[in-house]
């Protein structure tokens, strides 16, 4: 963890457009009193998107320091997955982003609570955080190999990891192909609202394709009543039903203009906006002593949520906006590494092609508390070896570990300073 301390003026390069004096004076009466402003999973922003940050609070707040004099924190780690098709921010040409990250004073949690009480598998995997794949790591991840296939029943509600969007979208389409019921298809209702003097045709082909570019909205929603889905746009973060949150399709509308049902998988959400589902009773997979003498066994039950079509607006590369309506959700049978990170999932199984990035073999393995519930499909130790030995990926993993020492030395300062801080104070009290 990191926090930021501004001292000095963004001079970089604008990134973000200046927003109409209407939105402007809302934002500014509603952030009016922001303080502290937390940045979660920093591994991947990008350098633009931490400049963009910056020059929108300073347009905020009315203020020229960077952040617009916002505290900012920061949680991560840079041995997951770093930004798509660019650097992390520490290491970055913008010269912004440089010298501002020097000046965030770090925090190191040591204590691992995911994989807590399974001691054996957390130090696996802070070896395969850090690329050291050594024999006695290998033969551990040797022994996951096709997991999934040995028992298929206990396997079914296992969420598979892909690498590309490719290898998610044919496995979704697969596993809803499989199941029973009447195929709903439902397009988004999308709006070009500004061209950015290109031509109708031009502007079209500049209309992103891939979800994680549109808002989080699917062009073409594809599902079945009890299909797996996952939510991709925070909707009440109170009642923990936001970007990740998982569950099954209990009713689908005539129409898009109305609502999806979802049976939420983790019981603790929809507590607040949802329904007890009155059919499933108690859900084992997250049923346990404590949550029982807790919460009772009423509460156990699953929650019903509605979820209705939201909007988003996006960019094209081009400069093209777009405004798209659409429910937020997705089918869920498999995700990609990167929409994996920051959840923590019952049971899953990974697949594993050319893990070249920094994150790309610890990212998905670490989101299993027990290793008893990880599969590996098909693992290549050979293969997965010689993409560490990537020079690029070498390289990546150089600059991760430089950074890290750089921090370690400035935690070790910081420890110095509060020391002699205290130290001087107990002798000004003895005097």
């Amino acid at each position: 963890m990191l926090g930021s301390k501004n001292r000095r003026r963004n001079k970089s390069e604008k990134n973000v457009a200046d927003l109409d004096d209407e939105k402007l004076q809302r934002l500014r009466q509603q952030l009016k009193d922001l303080k502290y402003l937390i940045v979660d999973e920093i591994s991947m922003v990008t350098p633009r998107l931490f400049v963009a940050i910056s020059q929108r609070l300073q347009q905020i707040m009315d203020n020229a320091l960077p952040f617009g004099g916002v505290n900012v924190i920061t949680v991560g780690d840079f041995f997951q997955l770093p930004p798509v098709g660019t650097s992390w921010i520490f290491n970055a040409d913008e010269m912004f982003c440089r010298n501002q990250w020097t000046k965030f004073t770090p925090f190191v949690f040591t204590k691992n609570e995911r994989q807590s009480g399974f001691d054996e598998w957390q130090n696996i995997l802070n070896s395969v955080r850090i690329g050291a794949l050594d024999e006695n790591v290998c033969d551990f991840l040797s022994k996951l190999n096709n997991k999934h296939l040995e028992n298929p029943d206990e396997w079914k509600g296992a969420i598979h990891i892909f690498e590309t969007n490719k290898e998610v979208d044919e496995y979704n389409m697969e596993m809803l192909s499989k199941l029973k019921g009447k195929l709903r298809i439902f397009p988004s209702f999308d709006r070009r609202t500004e061209t950015d003097g290109l031509t109708s045709a031009q502007a079209d082909r500049d209309k992103p394709q891939i979800i994680t570019d549109c808002g989080g909205l699917e062009e073409t929603l594809r599902c079945k009543v009890g299909a797996r889905i996952m939510v991709t746009k925070n909707i009440v973060l109170d009642d923990k039903i936001f970007n990740g949150t998982i569950g099954n399709i209990y009713s689908l509308p005539e129409d898009r203009i109305g609502k999806i049902e979802v049976l939420l998988e983790d019981p603790c959400a929809g507590k607040l906006t949802g329904r007890k589902d009155p059919e499933t009773g108690y859900y084992s997979t997250y049923f346990n002593i404590v949550y029982l003498l807790f919460y009772g066994f009423y509460e156990c039950r699953r929650q019903i949520i509605a979820i209705k079509p939201m909007i988003s607006k996006f960019r094209g590369d081009r400069g093209t906006s777009w405004l798209r309506v659409q429910f937020p959700v997705r089918l869920a049978y498999a995700v990609t590494n990167y929409k994996c990170q920051g959840l923590t999932l019952d049971r899953i199984v990974c697949h594993f092609n050319r893990p070249r990035k920094v994150g790309s073999l610890y990212t998905p393995l670490s989101r299993v508390p027990n290793p008893a519930n990880c599969s590996i499909a098909d693992i290549d130790i050979v293969q997965i070896k010689k993409c560490r030995m990537w020079p690029q990926t070498k390289l990546d993993f150089i600059a991760v570990h430089k950074e890290y020492e750089r921090l370690a030395m400035m935690s070790m300062s910081l420890v110095t300073v509060c020391l002699s801080t205290l130290l001087s104070y107990f002798i000004y009290l003895l005097l």
